[in-house]
């Protein structure tokens, strides 16, 4: 009888003490993935050879120091890019919009149904997305958040 308040305190005070380890010793981080680091699987139509780890050339990479690029290929909706225009501040990010042909296609590696590309401070591809569903929207305008925090 005497072990019974003593197991239930316990039991009680247990999950108390892991949340405050947790918020006085954890730390939230996230990662996202580099793409083309160790291989690359490039559409047929790519005839150019490829060096790894891929990043985009300077002459095709929209970002400059500290900023994030976004690389949308074809005519998408403006709604989706307003929305990350009010999300965001212009200065941490930039977009650059290129032609939907097989050109850009290879230099992104975009294949379908994928439309844009998230790239790091470094010209890394660090994500693909289908801007035309409001699920890949927010997890590009999530991945955003996290790219950001890291650089």
């Amino acid at each position: 009888m005497k072990r019974k308040p003593i197991l239930l305190f316990l039991a009680l005070l247990s999950p108390g003490l892991v949340f405050v380890f947790l918020k006085f010793f954890g730390k939230n981080q996230f990662d996202i993935p580099v793409y083309h680091q160790d291989s690359i699987a490039a559409p047929a139509y790519c005839q150019v050879p490829i060096q790894l780890p891929y990043a985009l050339p300077d002459s095709v990479s929209p970002v400059r120091e500290g900023q994030v690029g976004i690389v949308i290929s074809g005519d998408y909706a403006k709604v989706e890019m307003d929305r990350l225009s009010q999300e965001f501040e212009s200065t941490e990010f930039v977009f650059r919009h290129v032609s939907e042909n097989q050109a850009w296609r290879c230099v992104l590696l975009l294949e379908p149904p994928w439309n844009t590309v998230l790239v790091d401070t470094r010209g890394r591809i660090r994500g693909y997305y289908a801007i035309g569903s409001r699920e890949e929207m927010d997890r590009l305008m999530l991945e955003m958040k996290i790219l950001m925090n890291k650089y």
